[in-house]
């Protein structure tokens, strides 16, 4: 027979209350995770994925009674295990979003772990107010993430779509028109804890609607400077095709800056001014 490999996770904070404050016999104490615990856990195959794999170890430095005696510890032998363990089916909510125009990230904050994998960015829509009064933006599924299962999902806006941000001068210029709408399928928590599987399927997150659409916590615009990628010139067409690393104001455009020479490093007398 295998053996099976052992797990524990020992917890490193949270916040604790009587069950029920207003009982004069206070034995029962609510313990709530911290964040880092409860990931932890979401992420850990092996422990609460039902009520066999669930045990706890608890030693007689934990708690005191009124006269100030110890608890009796658990030991090897008297590890108890969980009576009940119920799942989150809670739909998981965005809490909280920064845009970074300039790095090309969307962080989005969420309270509960999600699983990066499920993204679907095509859910994501920009837009200008809590209701949209100008055209919105719908996210392609180009932008994409490398971030790891966690509460914090940072979105790689793709060059096409951070370019038509850009270009939309009616929203995503300041914190003032930076607003989020998200459909439900754009990405799901990780995976309930009572499952017998370690990647069980999550829960959508909780849609947001326009009327109801979240403003940006943090807004960073864009603040590099142009360069230009190539050039292209058609001399039947009479044309000079100039191809940049980013949307630009062609209303800026200076023709008579331009100057065409026949060496890279080098300008001579036969340079050419437009």
């Amino acid at each position: 027979m295998r053996e099976q490999l052992g797990e524990n996770i020992t917890l490193t904070g949270g916040e604790f209350r009587y069950q029920d404050p207003e009982l004069f016999q206070k034995r029962r104490v609510r313990l709530e995770f911290n964040r880092d615990d409860y990931r932890r856990i979401v992420l850990t195959s092996r422990i609460a994925t039902s009520i066999f794999s669930t045990h706890i170890s608890i030693p007689s430095e934990t708690v005191m009674d009124f006269n100030g005696n110890s608890l009796i510890g658990t030991t090897e032998d008297t590890f108890q295990r969980v009576v009940t363990l119920r799942d989150d089916l809670s739909n998981p909510e965005l809490i909280q979003f920064d845009l970074d125009m300039d790095s090309a990230t969307l962080t989005l904050e969420f309270n509960n772990v999600m699983n990066p994998a499920t993204l679907d960015s095509s859910g994501i829509v920009i837009q200008n107010a809590e209701m949209a009064t100008s055209p919105t933006y719908l996210f392609s599924r180009d932008s994409t993430t490398d971030s790891e299962p966690g509460y914090v999902i940072v979105v790689n806006v793709s060059i096409a779509d951070l370019n038509a941000l850009k270009f939309n001068q009616d929203i995503a210029t300041s914190i003032n028109d930076t607003f989020i709408t998200i459909e439900a399928d754009l990405l799901s928590s990780y995976g309930g804890v009572n499952s017998d599987h370690a990647d069980p399927p999550g829960i959508d997150v909780l849609s947001i609607t326009d009327g109801s659409a979240l403003q940006v916590r943090s807004f960073t615009p864009d603040t590099t400077d142009p360069t230009l990628e190539r050039f292209d010139i058609d001399l039947s067409g009479d044309l000079i095709i100039l191809t940049f690393d980013e949307t630009v104001r062609a209303s800026t455009l200076e023709i008579t800056e331009i100057v065409l020479q026949n060496q890279q490093n080098f300008i001579d007398n036969v340079t050419r001014e437009f």
